[in-house]
């Protein structure tokens, strides 16, 4: 068994400084496995601007020779999240978003946990088949009467449902995986095609569909260092 921990620092304008610490439990056995044979994953993070999250990671890759099973459960607080209308369509005032006293207005409070589960089939080859099943439940809140996100929900632009939503779904899709190391690669593909469906029978507050596609290559240019490149896109519909 392996233990590692890491400190998780950055900085961005929305959130200001974060920090943490990643840490990792790997079971190896003899270690003829890759990556491993089993590995637990927890995340504690949080930032000066008000964002916590907490996350926890399983994975076990051979379950079954040819099933690989994967578990995430996370949450996300953020008492300050940017709001500037629909579109973000509201006129910005410094002055409003850094008042003596009070809120910035252009923010608003988000709560959401996320609960998934993922099997991956592999047939043979380079190639595996995926489905999964996730739930997601968001919270938003206002932090004071005179913000745009609690004019906006008094106004009606957006229906007071949408304040508490729950996202439940399956997910299908197709991996395609030549990557001569799953943990760090210096050369190979990892490519795949995703289909996410809420479905409203399974308990879900909106029924959309959410298609993503994703190539990752990796190429080593010496023996000490590689290039690594991913292109994505991404498109939903529904409501």
């Amino acid at each position: 068994i392996y233990v590692s921990a890491l400190p998780a620092i950055n900085y961005n304008s929305d959130e200001g400084f974060g920090y943490g610490v990643v840490a990792g439990v790997y079971g190896h056995g003899d270690g003829t496995r890759d990556p491993y044979r089993w590995a637990v994953e927890p995340l504690v993070f949080f930032t000066t601007g008000g964002h916590t999250t907490l996350r926890a990671f399983a994975d076990v890759p051979y379950l079954l020779p040819t099933l690989r099973v994967s578990m995430l459960a996370s949450l996300d607080r953020d008492c300050c999240s940017p709001y500037f209308g629909l579109g973000n369509d509201a006129p910005y005032d410094p002055a409003r978003a850094s008042p003596p006293s009070g809120p910035d207005v252009y923010t608003y409070r988000r709560n959401r946990v996320t609960g998934s589960i993922s099997a991956q089939w592999r047939p043979g080859g380079s190639l595996r088949l995926l489905a999964g099943l996730a739930a997601h439940h968001n919270l938003a809140d206002s932090r004071g009467p005179g913000t745009v996100f609690a004019r906006d929900s008094a106004a009606g632009v957006f229906p007071a449902s949408d304040a508490a939503t729950t996202a439940v779904g399956v997910k299908v899709g197709v991996v395609f995986d030549s990557r001569d190391q799953e943990r760090d690669p210096s050369r190979g593909i990892w490519a795949d095609a995703l289909v996410w469906q809420g479905l409203t029978a399974l308990g879900s507050a909106t029924s959309f569909t959410r298609v993503t596609g994703t190539v990752r290559g990796y190429a080593p240019l010496t023996p000490w260092l590689r290039v690594a490149a991913r292109v994505l896109g991404e498109s939903v519909y529904g409501t």
